[in-house]
């Protein structure tokens, strides 16, 4: 399926991959992908 042109805005990044598998697949298929997380970068680190 393709995203291109659909803005995507995913809450949540998460500790164990799921918000980054779900960003990585629809920035592939060409959406525009916007992710928040109340957790800081320091903390989110290990995830990316």
């Amino acid at each position: 399926m393709d995203y291109s042109g659909i803005k995507v805005l995913i809450m949540g990044l998460g500790l164990h991959g799921g918000g980054l598998e779900s960003a990585r697949f629809l920035l592939k298929r060409g959406a525009e992908i916007t992710v928040t997380d109340q957790r800081d970068e320091k903390t989110l680190l290990s995830s990316i």
